[in-house]
């Protein structure tokens, strides 16, 4: 135990002289950003890739089920399906889930081949009622395709 205390007091004070043998900073400490960057949409249609997007309460199969753009609030989940066309390499798309302005989910689809099916789903808590939106941006945040839809 003795060794253990003699080695801490050690290792605390060879610190403490590395930080006082600091040289002065004659400029005032700089606060770190601690914010959420902000996202920058570049203008629709300006990717190479193009979008065909589907809200709905379910897939199967790799198809779009029970298609709607109205749920009601115990809808549970709302699913976002999308084919991707004109992709050249692996890339990917992002689904970004809006409720009244606010982001709530942002998820990255990776896209493998030149026509690729993927999606993506939001569990709706019953309270959440009113407007949403969901944006489909490529890796470049080019914006695919916004589709509205409401919670009722």
């Amino acid at each position: 135990m003795g060794k253990f205390l003699l080695l801490s007091a050690v290792l605390i004070a060879m610190l403490s002289s590395v930080r006082a043998q600091q040289p002065d900073s004659t400029e005032p400490a700089k606060a770190e950003d601690t914010t959420t960057p902000t996202k920058t949409f570049k203008k629709e249609t300006a990717s190479s890739l193009t979008v065909e997007a589907k809200l709905c309460t379910s897939v199967v199969d790799r198809k779009a089920q029970g298609e709607a753009i109205k749920f009601g609030s115990e809808v549970g989940q709302v699913y976002l399906w999308c084919r991707v066309n004109g992709a050249t390499d692996t890339t990917h798309v992002e689904h970004l889930w809006y409720y009244k302005g606010e982001e709530k989910a942002s998820i990255k689809l990776p896209v493998k081949a030149a026509s690729w099916r993927t999606w993506s789903k939001k569990t709706i808590m019953p309270h959440w009622t009113g407007q949403w939106e969901v944006k489909i941006v490529d890796a470049d945040w080019h914006v695919l395709k916004t589709i509205a839809f409401t919670v009722e």
